[in-house]
């Protein structure tokens, strides 16, 4: 990489970023084990417009049908910081990168079997990476509004009889905690919207090997999950 991107990156993983201890870091990046990034928005919110030239034409052309100033700001930022951690991870020139999509319409780097994803709210964005394995993840804001015509369509039976049992307190973190799951599990598989959350019940899928579910703690004010399809593969020797 030149030093016109380094003079990029080195800010923004200095001031804009932070590696969950949880999963290894970029340093100790392992071909199974997922590696969380969270990215704050507002320390580089006066570099988009130089972030905004690590964009393709596809995410530029993206970019500016978003006519809200600090939303296209942020997204901007979010995709030029993928572009800048797929380049550190892959230890590939970041113009090479090459972002498409897959028969479920999950974004791929082309190439390349390193899986990733990614989930934004408020001022925050999370980042997952694994080598081999598919990931999801997804972050909600707990002070977001709960309807019940939402929670009947993302519990089943016996999920929304065990919210019932818990104090209004209780019962709202549990159904955010249990539909970011869902939504981490859905964007793992790569259905999304195509799947019926009634039909996905947690407490069932984690008893099963292949899927990994993680909390990540991120603050008070916001639930997050990550989940991890795993699959039997060669390693490469």
């Amino acid at each position: 990489m030149n030093n016109y991107y380094l003079s990029i990156i080195e800010p923004a993983l200095k001031w804009g970023m932070h590696y969950n201890h949880s999963f290894h870091t970029l340093s100790h990046f392992c071909d199974t084990t997922p590696l969380v990034i969270k990215l704050t928005h507002n320390i580089l919110v006066d570099k988009a417009l130089i972030f905004y030239e690590l964009l393709d034409s596809r995410e530029k052309f993206r970019a500016h049908k978003i006519t809200h100033n600090i939303l296209r700001d942020k997204f901007i930022i979010q995709h030029a910081v993928l572009k800048i951690l797929l380049s550190l991870l892959l230890n590939e020139d970041i113009r090479k990168i090459i972002i498409i999509t897959d028969y479920n319409n999950k974004p791929r780097v082309k190439n390349n079997i390193l899986k990733f994803n990614m989930s934004h709210s408020d001022n925050y964005t999370l980042y997952a990476f694994c080598e081999h394995y598919e990931v999801g993840i997804d972050l909600e804001e707990e002070s977001r509004t709960i309807n019940y015509d939402l929670v009947a369509k993302v519990c089943a039976p016996c999920e929304l009889e065990k919210l019932n049992a818990l104090s209004t307190k209780e019962r709202a973190q549990a159904f955010l905690r249990l539909w970011s799951q869902k939504e981490a599990l859905s964007k793992a598989i790569g259905l999304g919207l195509l799947l019926d959350f009634k039909e996905l019940v947690i407490s069932r899928l984690e008893k099963l090997n292949n899927y990994r579910f993680y909390d990540i703690s991120l603050s008070p004010l916001f639930f997050a999950s990550l989940v991890v399809k795993e699959h039997e593969y060669v390693k490469s020797r």
